[in-house]
């Protein structure tokens, strides 16, 4: 009776093992891909939600007591509103308006314009919030994220 040993696997072994690890990973890297797609649509979605909730607050604050600016709970921040007509109370769209209101993470660029007022809060190219002032709309645009 003779007796075999076996050193380890055989070439074929390890060629199948590698080609079945290809096919996972081939599977698996678009869905990733798309996982960073959806997160940068969901970081887009909870800025909107945060400048819907500053615009209540700082409306409310400006309804306690009418003023061109509101200051916050924190008792220093303060934030340029409007002061006229439907718009009254709303933060201006501008760096010590609505830039002042809502804290935003350093992934995203601001810029301010003129005629009309808008501010634009930029996650990357074709991904981004529009706040106009004129009517306190935020619209997105998430069509390159």
């Amino acid at each position: 009776m003779s007796v075999s040993k076996q050193q380890g696997f055989t070439l074929i072994e390890l060629v199948m093992v590698i080609v079945i690890l290809g096919i996972l990973a081939a599977t698996a890297l678009p869905k990733f891909i798309d996982m960073s797609k959806s997160a940068r649509i969901s970081t887009l979605k909870g800025l909107e939600g945060a400048i819907q909730g500053a615009k209540s607050l700082v409306r409310a604050g400006y309804l306690i007591t009418p003023a061109a600016t509101v200051t916050l709970s924190d008792g220093t921040t303060t934030v340029a509103v409007s002061t006229s007509g439907a718009t009254a109370g709303l933060p201006l769209a501008t760096a010590p308006g609505i830039g002042n209101a809502v804290e935003v993470s350093g992934d995203f660029t601001k810029s301010y314009a003129t005629s009309p007022n808008v501010a634009t809060f930029t996650l990357k190219a074709s991904c981004f919030l529009t706040y106009t002032e004129s009517d306190g709309s935020i619209a997105r645009t998430d069509s390159g994220c």
